[in-house]
C-alpha cells in the first residue's frame, strides 16, 4: 500500500505588538494557543514602551521595518493598544493614518488591557469600564488570581480556546486580526 504524501501547513507570519509587559504575555500566549490548536499562523510577539497611539504605532513600525528586513514581508501586522490613551485629535488622527499607511490593524483595549481580558468571559462581555482601576476591579471579579504582567503562562493558566472563542464575539477588531492572519 502507497504511503501517504505527509503534508503540512504552511504557516504565515504574523506581527503582533503591544504597548507594555501585559500585552507581550497576552500575544505570546496567542501564540502557544495557535501552536497548539494548529492555526496556520507562527505570531511574532513584540514589546513597545508605552505612549499616546501615535507614539504606539510609530514604535511598533520601527519594530515591524527591522523584523520584515530579517524575515521578509510579514502576513499580518497587529497592534494592542489602550483606548483611553485617545484624546488628542491631531495625534490620534496621525495614529490612525499612518497604522492605514503600513497596514496595522490596530486592536483597541476598553480603557486598558484587562478591559480586553474581561471580554474573554461570558458573563462580562456586556461589561463597559469606565477607566483602567474600574477594568481591573471588574476583571477581579470573574480572575481573582489575575496580576499585571503576566507572562503567557499565567493567561494559559487561566483562559483557554473557549475563552478566546467569547472573546472574538464580543471584540470585532481582535476577531478580524486574527481571521485576516488566517486563524478562522
Amino acid at each position: 500500500m502507497p504511503r501517504q504524501p505527509l503534508t503540512r501547513r504552511i504557516k504565515s507570519t504574523v506581527f503582533l505588538a503591544g504597548e507594555g509587559k501585559s500585552e507581550l504575555g497576552y500575544s505570546r500566549w496567542l501564540a502557544r494557543l495557535a501552536h497548539v490548536h494548529g492555526a496556520p499562523i507562527a505570531i511574532q510577539t513584540v514589546g513597545l514602551k508605552g505612549g499616546d497611539p501615535l507614539d504606539l504605532v510609530q514604535q511598533a513600525i520601527i519594530k515591524l521595518r527591522t523584523m520584515e528586513a530579517q524575515r521578509g514581508r510579514l502576513h499580518t501586522k497587529g497592534l494592542l493598544l489602550d483606548d483611553d490613551l485617545l484624546g488628542n485629535a491631531d495625534r490620534d488622527g496621525q495614529a490612525l493614518d499612518l497604522a492605514g499607511r503600513h497596514q496595522l490593524h490596530l486592536i483597541w483595549q476598553r480603557c486598558a488591557h484587562e478591559g480586553l481580558l474581561l471580554q474573554h468571559f461570558h458573563a462580562a462581555t456586556e461589561l463597559n469600564p469606565t477607566s483602567s482601576r474600574h477594568a481591573r476591579s471588574l476583571l477581579l471579579r470573574f480572575w481573582p488570581e489575575y496580576q499585571k504582567g503576566m507572562d503567557a503562562n499565567g493567561y494559559g493558566a487561566r483562559l483557554s480556546m473557549d475563552h478566546l472563542i467569547v472573546a472574538r464575539g464580543a471584540l470585532p477588531e481582535l476577531d478580524q486580526f486574527l481571521m485576516l492572519a488566517g486563524w478562522t
